[in-house]
Order: C-alpha cells, then sequence, then structure tokens
C-alpha cells in the first residue's frame, strides 16, 4: 500500500507537532502521576491509629485526645484487660487486650459500639484483630496523666497515648534534654520502660 504524499514527508508542521509532543507528554504524565499520589496519600490517610479523625490545630488535639481517653475510658471500665484499638496498616480495627481470651471479644465489641455510638465507622463491628498489651488503658491513663508538667520543659512539643505501641509517647526538640525529661518522669513516678522519647523537632505551624 502506498501512503499519501503528505503523511510521510517531513514538513515545518509534523516538526512542531513532534516538538509540541515531546515536551508536552513527560509534563503531562507528571501531572497525573502528581493527582493520582495524591488520591493515594487520602486514602492512606482515611486509616488512622486512632478512632476519631485528628484534626491538626492544638485546640483539636487536645479536644480529640480528651473525647478518645473518655471513650476508652467507658469501655476500659466494663473491661479491664481493654489496653486500647486502632485501625492497623491495612484499615483492620484491632483490639488491645491484656489478656486475651476468645469469649471476652464480643463482649468488648458490644462495649466499643456502646462507647463510640456517634461514629458510624463503628456501627456495625465485623471481624476484629486481637493483639496482647502489657498495659492496660487504665494504667496507661493514669501515667499520662501525670504527665502534664512534662510540656513545662523547654523543648518538650507533645505527649499523647500510643495505643498501637501500648506505651506513652513524648516529642522532644532535640537529644539534649532527654535526661532532663527522663529524670521529670521518674519524679512523677512513671516507669520509664512505659514511656517512648522521641526527637521529632519543633513543632510547624
Amino acid at each position: 500500500m502506498r501512503l499519501p504524499k503528505e503523511l510521510i514527508v517531513v514538513t515545518p508542521f509534523s516538526k512542531f507537532v513532534g516538538l509540541f509532543l515531546f515536551i508536552m507528554l513527560p509534563i503531562l504524565a507528571f501531572v497525573l502521576g502528581m493527582h493520582f499520589q495524591s488520591i493515594l496519600v487520602q486514602c492512606t490517610q482515611d486509616y488512622t491509629s486512632d478512632i476519631p479523625l485528628v484534626y491538626e490545630t492544638e485546640e483539636n488535639l487536645i479536644l480529640n485526645r480528651q473525647t478518645l481517653d473518655g471513650k476508652f475510658t467507658e469501655v476500659a471500665s466494663q473491661i479491664p484487660s481493654f489496653g486500647g484499638m486502632y485501625y492497623d496498616e491495612n484499615g483492620q480495627l484491632t483490639f488491645c487486650l491484656k489478656e486475651v481470651q476468645n469469649e471476652e471479644v464480643e463482649y468488648v465489641k458490644q462495649q466499643v459500639k456502646a462507647a463510640f455510638a456517634d461514629d458510624p465507622r463503628l456501627s456495625e463491628v465485623g471481624d476484629v484483630n486481637v493483639v496482647p498489651c502489657k498495659y492496660n488503658f487504665m494504667e496507661l491513663n493514669e501515667w499520662y496523666s501525670r504527665m502534664n508538667n512534662i510540656l513545662s520543659i523547654p523543648g518538650v512539643v507533645m505527649t499523647d497515648i500510643d495505643e498501637v505501641k501500648n506505651r506513652l509517647r513524648i516529642g522532644i526538640e532535640n537529644q539534649e534534654i532527654k535526661d532532663e525529661v527522663e529524670d521529670k518522669l521518674i519524679e512523677m513516678g512513671i516507669p520509664l520502660e512505659v514511656v517512648i522519647i522521641e526527637v521529632t523537632g519543633p513543632i510547624k505551624y
């Protein structure tokens, strides 16, 4: 088959089209890739280690922590072995129990549904993972309540209960103040093995 001459002859216009595609196709691929990445990031952020969504303002972080602790305390008051719960990296709801007993799991589900009745994600608690933990939530919360003065140490930027690690967590600006923080924890009667101290750097607003 003989192709028309205008399809095989290089012209200024065909050069322009070729150059245009050579420049624009990589740019288009980059833009689409960035858009797809933002969608993946958003999907990943839908699963959080704390059940309610955590907003980034300081006031909402405090309110959210208080609300979460109150709900966990409500569950722990009925189930002493309850150490907290979270969504794992696969989005699977996970219960932490100090003493894992199969017959207790269904009861935990009932108490969680009652405590988190206002959370649509927990209206139907289906299959869950159950992992053992060393400390129950009442223990963690009692130690956490003693840590109020830790934030008065210059360079301490955050405190939290980490349900995933089953520990307390303290964020500091630099390694130099770690000894001072540990001395303060001992003074407060908080075992050092319960606390994860990590350098998070200063808070950025």
